[in-house]
């Protein structure tokens, strides 16, 4: 992997590729974001160059009786990830996806830091994997971890934009509990999705309601 662009580069980068993102999402979303967090605002002092904004996109769903959201983070992809030499054929650009009600600052920057990690530290994300997130949540949520698959909405998966030639596409990001990241490290993806399956996991994040997957 290649030293992250710092400085006025990154920031030239940044505004080149959110022009692409920003028409791209919204075509895929229809309308343009209802709630937008820039990066200055979601980065840590000692974060590095990455610049990562959130943006909220009103999402309808027939049947629904309350609006929700598509979130989406907007920088992940102006630099590649690194190269994973066992998963040589996974997608190095990505951003984030999640459905929710309401977003938060403090959920926004949660989105943030899951995408940012794996720029900072220097490795692939790509579906069935997990982020860590050690440092406990400023809104002290259990749900602290990420478990990332392909977006459930047909329309959100697969490549919506292209940056510097290379296909661009979400990974859907699902939060989970520490009980439910050790297991998915030791019995692997699938009993995971089995439990979420069994416990029938919203789509939607709403935390106050979201089921435990795993029995202390």
């Amino acid at each position: 992997m290649s030293d992250p662009i710092k400085g006025p580069e990154a920031m030239a980068i940044h505004q080149q590729c959110t022009a692409v993102r920003a028409g791209a999402y919204n075509k895929l979303f229809g309308s343009k974001p209802v709630a937008v967090y820039p990066f200055h605002q979601l980065r840590g002092k000692e974060d590095g160059p990455f610049l990562i904004d959130v943006f909220g996109y009103p999402l309808e769903v027939e049947g629904m009786d309350k609006p929700a959201l598509a979130v989406v983070t907007n920088g992940m992809s102006d630099q590649l990830m690194a190269l994973d030499r066992e998963r040589p054929k996974s997608p190095r650009r990505r951003e984030l996806i999640q459905y929710m009600r309401e977003c938060p600052l403090s959920r926004a920057q949660r989105l943030r830091d899951m995408a940012w990690l794996p720029l900072f530290d220097g490795f692939l994300l790509d579906t069935r994997d997990t982020v860590a997130w050690e440092l406990p949540p400023k809104d002290r949520s259990p749900l602290q971890h990420g478990f990332f698959l392909e977006p459930i909405w047909k329309p959100h998966q697969g490549t919506f934009a292209k940056i510097a030639g290379d296909e661009l596409s979400f990974l859907w990001h699902i939060p989970i509990s520490s009980s439910e990241l050790a297991l998915k490290r030791e019995q692997g993806a699938n009993a995971l999705l089995d439990l979420m399956g069994e416990a029938k996991l919203p789509w939607l994040f709403e935390e106050e309601s979201r089921p435990s997957l795993v029995t202390q």
